[in-house]
Parts: C-alpha cells; sequence; structure tokens
C-alpha cells in the first residue's frame, strides 16, 4: 500500500464524525482495502462485508484519530486483522479442509507473520512426516507435485479411488496434527500454508 499525505484537519474531522470527511475516507480507502481484503479472504462477496464492517469499526473509533501518525499503517492493520478473525473463526467451525483453501500471499505478511509462517512450515512437515508411507507418498505427489489422481495411480500401481482416498485421509490427519500442536492461530496459518504446496 503505497502511503497516503494524511491532514491533520481531517482526522480530526473524522474524529468529530463529520460527513463530509468520512466520505473523504470511504472514497480514499475503500478500493484498496477491499481489495486486500479480497486477496486474503478469497471471496469477493465476504471482502464486501468484511470491508463494511472495517468502515465501521473504524468510524466506532473515531475518537482515536487524531493520534493516529500513520492512517495507512492504521487502517492496513485494522483490515489484516478483522481479515485473519473471520479465517480463524472459518477454520474452527469447518470439518472439510479443501473448503479452506486461501491464499496469504508474503507481501500479505509482516516480519512476525513471516517468522510465524516459516515455523508452522516445519510444524506442517513434522505432521505430514507422521503419516502412513503409503499416505504420505500419495499426499506429496498430489500437494507438491501437483499430479492428478489419474496420474498417481499411474505411476504406484494404484486404483485412482484409493489415491483420492489416501489424499482424504492425509488431509484429516493433518488437521487433527495440527489442532493438537498448535493454538488457533497455528491452527489458521498451518491450514493456509496447505494451499501453498
Amino acid at each position: 500500500m503505497s502511503e497516503l499525505i494524511v491532514d491533520e484537519d481531517w482526522l480530526i474531522q473524522l474524529s468529530e464524525g463529520t460527513n463530509e470527511a468520512y466520505e473523504k475516507l470511504f472514497a480514499t480507502y475503500w478500493p484498496r482495502i477491499n481489495a486486500l481484503v479480497h486477496k486474503l479472504v478469497k471471496s469477493e462477496i465476504q471482502a464486501e462485508d468484511l470491508t463494511q464492517e472495517i468502515f465501521i469499526k473504524i468510524w466506532n473509533n473515531k475518537q482515536e484519530l487524531p493520534s493516529i501518525r500513520n492512517l495507512d499503517a492504521y487502517i492496513y492493520t485494522v483490515a489484516r486483522h478483522a481479515s485473519l478473525d473471520f479465517l480463524k473463526k472459518r477454520v474452527l467451525v469447518t470439518e472439510n479442509i479443501e473448503n479452506l483453501i486461501v491464499y496469504l500471499s508474503d507481501d500479505a505478511l509482516g516480519p512476525e507473520q513471516k517468522v510465524l509462517y516459516k515455523d508452522l512450515e516445519s510444524c506442517l512437515q513434522n505432521g505430514i512426516d507422521s503419516l502412513p508411507l503409503n499416505i504420505r507418498e500419495v499426499f506429496m505427489l498430489s500437494r507438491y507435485q501437483g499430479l492428478s489422481h489419474e496420474e498417481i495411480a499411474e505411476q504406484l500401481g494404484i486404483s485412482v479411488y484409493t489415491s483420492k482416498t489416501y489424499v482424504v485421509r492425509a488431509l484429516k490427519a493433518l488437521r487433527l496434527y495440527i489442532r493438537h500442536h498448535g493454538e488457533v492461530q497455528s491452527i489458521l496459518v498451518a491450514f493456509l500454508i496447505l494451499n501453498r504446496m
């Protein structure tokens, strides 16, 4: 996000709740925040809803705005936290990891998140290493090498059904492994990592 020059008078007007100031905030930041949220949650409808919630949250906390030194960073942080909170809840309520395919690119991560990301890649790898050999082999061919079930079946001399079953079993086992070896944030990021394979 390129930083915008922010007028202190504008922040004061926002904190006082003037409609003109809020309309300017909305016009200035909506497209950028909506694009960021959409990139994180990968759903146009959810991005619209979350972006609205973000602007409502900023409005409800408008009294803080005059003390904000970097409005870009403030709004970006609110947006990222709202998106991650949404994804955490989504992880906790779903039973099917395939419904959680989300792409979180490295440029959307701050320094702390990058460290966490690396730690969780290691955690996920430990989970993969704990899989039975035949299931792990199919999972690696599917997720790391991008082979289709037909290609895996031909390469390993198994049925397409067996290949599909092994991938499903691997994903279920990894979900359980991660739930038993991480905090809520760890669970979220590990699920995000699964999409990177």
